[in-house]
């Protein structure tokens, strides 16, 4: 009978003496429906995350510029003149030690101009001191084009081979060649990047809430709107969704600093509004049980779950919409890179305010239950205590 009473507590809708308006019936609403709401939200989070592994990084440059600006202009006169990779010139260099170093570089140059892709090579230029070689390779792709990224690795796997071995390495420069490598180590990094700054914030939440399950639900949140954003840029930065009404010029790669700058600046304004949400949680748990030694624990939390989020609902989608409206600015502006920068952050508070924060993770702490606020007895010995709220007795 115990049982049937706690479960008919469970699922009735929490009343609030002090928080009404919207405010409240959203998180009614969300108490109410937390099964779907949860896997709803969710599932459209991941949708829209999903597509970021087809995301593309790179440089963005002249053919990103305005179109009436001198550099737009100069860029199209000579792709147009010279076909686009002319824009695009790779610094084949190599030392010259004796005359069969400059033979194999000679050999090594006729098998570059043959690869496909390659318009041309010119001759090969000495040093006046006669110990380095250069040459120049224009390729017949633009500098964001994928057949550009995949010639730079093609013609440094060419090299050992039509060199021979015993001669000096022939070495793939240029401005592109350059970004193209920035935005392959950038890539390769953001993963751990992210990682360390997870596991960081997981071990300082579970410091302040006392508590491993909030700071787990955090961190998967995290870089879920992250990845969301990404997808958002990649949309339409490259797939060109939406070009004409957000003021874009030109499609082409995302610069490949984006990223990194992109989660910095979210991830601070995800724990803000992510600390603010749980604390206030937190506090009313802590009211609720305190108030009576009898009282049932998944009705607190329910208690809890949905006075915190009606009180704090208010102020969260007042920062977001401050942020949406400074990040979406940027888009008026003529700069890609700021472009960007805004559309991208702009959308990640959206996705995070109103879905992660307002939808998903409320509804996360429902299902979980009282769990949400239990720590172990061997974790709590040897993490310290940084609770936003001084520790209180239990009630029982």
């Amino acid at each position: 009978m115990r049982q049937l009473t706690v479960a008919r507590r469970a699922f009735r809708p929490i009343r609030s003496d002090d928080a009404t308006g919207f405010r409240l019936h959203w998180a009614r609403f969300v108490e109410r429906g937390r099964i779907p709401v949860a896997a709803g939200a969710l599932a459209l989070v991941v949708v829209v995350a999903l597509p970021l592994f087809s995301l593309r990084l790179g440089s963005s440059g002249a053919a990103n510029d305005p179109e009436d600006s001198t550099t737009h202009q100069a860029y199209t006169a000579l792709a147009r003149g010279f076909g686009p990779g002319f824009n695009v010139p790779f610094q084949l260099v190599t030392e010259i030690d004796s005359p069969d170093d400059a033979k194999a570089f000679t050999t090594f140059l006729a098998a570059a101009a043959k690869t496909p892709g390659v318009v041309t090579v010119t001759p090969p230029t000495t040093s006046p001191n006669g110990k380095v070689a250069l040459a120049i390779l224009y390729p017949s792709t633009g500098p964001g084009a994928k057949r550009t990224v995949t010639l730079v690795s093609t013609i440094r796997d060419l090299a050992p081979k039509a060199e021979g071995p015993g001669h000096p390495p022939v070495h793939v420069g240029g401005v592109t060649p350059t970004n193209i490598d920035f935005s392959r180590v950038l890539s390769e990094k953001l993963p751990l990047f992210i990682a360390i700054v997870v596991i960081l914030a997981f071990l300082l939440l579970v410091a302040v809430f006392r508590s491993p399950l909030i700071p787990l639900v955090a961190a998967v949140m995290n870089p879920l709107s992250v990845g969301a954003a990404l997808d958002a840029l990649n949309a339409l930065f490259i797939w060109g969704w939406g070009l004409s009404v957000l003021n874009v010029p030109v499609t082409g790669p995302v610069d490949a600093f984006i990223p990194v700058l992109l989660f910095s600046v979210l991830f601070g304004l995800s724990m803000d509004y992510e600390v603010y949400l749980v604390s206030r949680m937190q506090e009313e748990w802590h009211h609720r049980r305190g108030a009576s030694s009898h009282v049932d624990e998944v009705e607190a939390n329910h208690w809890a779950a949905t006075h915190g989020q009606a009180k704090t609902g208010r102020v969260i989608a007042a920062a977001a919409g401050i942020m949406i409206l400074v990040f979406g600015s940027f888009l008026i502006g003529d700069n890609h890179v700021l472009q960007e920068f805004g559309f991208g952050l702009a959308f990640a508070v959206l996705v995070d305010a109103l879905i992660i924060r307002g939808l998903l993770v409320p509804a996360l702490m429902r299902l979980i239950g009282p769990a949400n606020w239990a720590m172990p007895a061997g974790l709590s010995r040897i993490v310290p205590n940084l609770s936003v709220e001084p520790t209180r007795k239990d009630p029982r």
